[in-house]
């Protein structure tokens, strides 16, 4: 997915005769275009370069004379390591929370920069949710096109979220072998500015006070279709905030799964220069600074409950042979901290209040080891 830039590819032109992915193998994001872009394709239509070189090496006539044929076919695998073949299977994909390491092996992602790529993606789909109520209200139509639109768009801000997660803690893999490429080794730290740019844009679109700003007027509207006794064991009335969090904790799932924080630490010994402890810090800023001093609304009291008690289940003693000192001392560091955002209970809110306070109660009771 990483064959074109952000402005490539949108270029139908381009894409037409090369492919928008290195493969048809590719699980990319549908290629859709800001509103200010001419729309390119939206999945790719022709082999890619990768699905060329390998059609080449299997199925190319071979040549009579052994030698030559070993020739031919070593100069095919001598392009291994172009830009444009990159290729990672299944088994290297980073798809679920803490599986796989390299970046560029992910699901729903798109072009050579795919933090900025998903943050246009979350920026569509936040364009899009504006516009549903006056383009899915047909008269004498049920509201189930406006519901399962809006379930699309807030799963498309998801994914993309999930893509720009990724980076960090990430570790580029190459795997060209001894001699090949005398300027790269097999691991590479994704850059520090990559990761800091990573956590600025979760911040920005999923963990921010107004990452959520959802109108009211759509969601008094979304109701599924009545048919037969499809909600019999369910109440219909849409569920926001559990959708809500359940975006938030798909990509906590990631960022504090033990093996990414563990990598964090791992790889400041070959390069990665964002630290454990500066990324733990930067999460619970993200999650706590920005409405320290007024009312929490209740998608970031979600946020905060949730992040605290991971917190919290990280330190317990009987958790280091999962996490490991670095991340439960990060642990026991950022819950001091979160005391310190939670202190002012007055001058705000009744609910902000009841909510700091047990946020309080919560972080005091596992310092004290209870």
């Amino acid at each position: 997915s990483y064959l074109h830039n952000n402005e490539i590819v949108h270029k139908k032109g381009i894409t037409e005769e090369m492919g928008l992915t290195s493969s048809v193998m590719e699980y990319p994001g549908i290629n859709i275009a800001p509103p200010e872009i001419e729309q390119g394709e939206y999945y790719t239509t022709t082999p890619g370069p990768y699905d060329v070189w390998a059609i080449e090496f299997g199925y190319s006539t071979a040549l009579e004379n052994k030698d030559l044929e070993e020739s031919r076919l070593n100069t095919i695998l001598s392009r291994s390591t172009s830009p444009s073949l990159a290729f990672g299977n299944d088994a290297d994909d980073m798809r679920a929370p803490g599986k796989g390491i390299d970046p560029q092996a992910m699901i729903y992602d798109l072009s050579s920069d795919p933090i900025s790529y998903a943050s246009d993606r979350v920026e569509l789909s936040k364009y899009l949710l504006d516009d549903l109520v006056v383009k899915y209200s047909d008269r004498g139509t049920s509201y189930q096109a406006m519901r399962d639109a809006f379930t699309i768009l807030l799963r498309e801000h998801g994914n993309a979220c999930g893509v720009i997660s990724r980076h960090i803690g990430g570790v580029y893999v190459d795997r060209s072998y001894v001699g090949q490429r005398d300027s790269y080794t097999p691991f590479r730290a994704v850059p520090y500015d990559e990761q800091k740019r990573a956590i600025n844009a979760l911040n920005t679109y999923l963990f921010s006070p107004d990452a959520f700003n959802l109108s009211q007027t759509i969601l008094k509207r979304l109701q599924s279709q009545r048919r037969g006794f499809n909600h019999m064991h369910r109440t219909e009335d849409p569920k926001i905030h559990d959708q809500v969090i359940g975006m938030q904790k798909n990509v906590l799932n990631q960022l504090l799964h033990q093996n990414v924080l563990k990598r964090l630490t791992d790889s400041g010994l070959y390069g990665n220069k964002y630290s454990l402890d500066e990324f733990m810090s930067d999460l619970t800023v993200a999650i706590y600074k920005d409405d320290m001093r007024g009312d929490v609304n209740t998608f970031r009291q979600n946020l905060q409950s949730e992040y605290t008690q991971r917190l919290i289940n990280v330190m317990k003693p009987g958790q280091t042979s999962i996490y490991g000192h670095h991340t439960q001392a990060a642990a026991f560091k950022n819950l001091n901290d979160i005391k310190k955002f939670v202190r002012k209970q007055t001058g705000v809110s009744s609910a902000t209040q009841t909510h700091r306070m047990y946020i309080d109660y919560l972080v005091q009771k596992a310092l004290d080891g209870e």
